[in-house]
């Protein structure tokens, strides 16, 4: 996410993950993903329609973001 943000300068980093993975939702959030939305049948797989939870940490909420990520580096 530095990269992102620090050098190619993006406005917002996406991450998506099965909206019943629940274990990856929570790292997701964790690290300060905030949650957009479920698009419903989002993807086809294996002849499954899945449903997708997306998540953003959009430019002004990296500062924050990356001084908590900091923070648990040095509390582990």
């Amino acid at each position: 996410m530095q990269y992102a943000f620090e050098i190619i300068h993006c406005v917002r980093v996406e991450i998506r993950t099965r909206d019943v993975n629940f274990r990856s939702r929570a790292a997701i959030e964790k690290i300060g993903g905030v949650l957009e939305g479920i698009h419903r049948k989002f993807v086809i797989r294996r002849g499954e329609a899945r449903n997708i939870a997306h998540y953003s940490i959009i430019d002004t909420e990296w500062p924050e973001v990356k001084s908590m990520l900091k923070q648990k580096l040095t509390d582990s």
